[in-house]
């Protein structure tokens, strides 16, 4: 990183995390961007978060079906997640991402919360706008959604064609023309919400 660069990451990780750059020099910048922007979102939703305890909702029915016997298929390995995450962007795309995160700093937190608000709405079209305006203020191209559900979709119809099954997948994986509730729609299933709130 250059030098002006380097010494604003360094101040915004003080006031943030109260570490300097030389505590995440091992990381990806990638990560740098994420770990910033989830503690964004943390702090300006603490009152909503505080709400919510128990695990992770991933974990959560990771342990039941395990716990059931139930088999587990996972749509992609834990290296495939990393390699889209912090290696398919090259370093030089992950840098002049960590800047533009920070130079527009409070549009891409804006941003975080409005996309955690809709999620805790269940609002899958509000979810995928937000989404889309995320993209366009990042200049990234969308390979962590819908290039997975493109590839995701060449695997469920035949999972779920043998037998029943529950697929858990993050909520953006569901919205959208390209998201897996269009995709399952165009191929003739019938998708229908369920409200599990009281």
């Amino acid at each position: 990183l250059d030098k002006g660069f380097y010494d604003s990451l360094d101040a915004e990780l003080k006031q943030t995390f109260g570490v300097g750059a030389a505590a995440v020099n091992n990381l990806k910048p990638a990560a740098v961007s994420a770990t910033l922007a989830m503690v964004y979102v943390m702090q300006h939703n603490a009152n909503l978060i505080n709400v919510y305890n128990g695990k992770p909702l991933d974990l959560y029915f990771a342990d039941e079906a395990k716990q059931a016997g139930k088999n587990i298929t996972p749509l992609e390995t834990v290296s495939q997640q990393m390699g889209l995450l912090f290696v398919k962007p090259s370093l030089e795309k992950q840098v002049y991402g960590l800047k533009m995160f920070l130079r527009s700093k409070q549009q891409m937190a804006a941003l975080g919360d409005s996309l955690f608000r809709a999620y805790l709405n269940n609002n899958l079209d509000e979810l995928y706008s937000i989404y889309q305006e995320t993209l366009v203020a990042s200049k990234e191209e969308d390979y962590l959604v819908k290039d997975r559900n493109v590839e995701w979709m060449k695997v469920l119809p035949g999972l779920i064609s043998n037998s029943p099954r529950f697929i858990a997948v993050g909520a953006l994986h569901l919205a959208g023309p390209y998201g897996l509730v269009a995709q399952l729609k165009n191929l003739g299933y019938t998708v229908t919400p369920i409200n599990i709130r009281p």
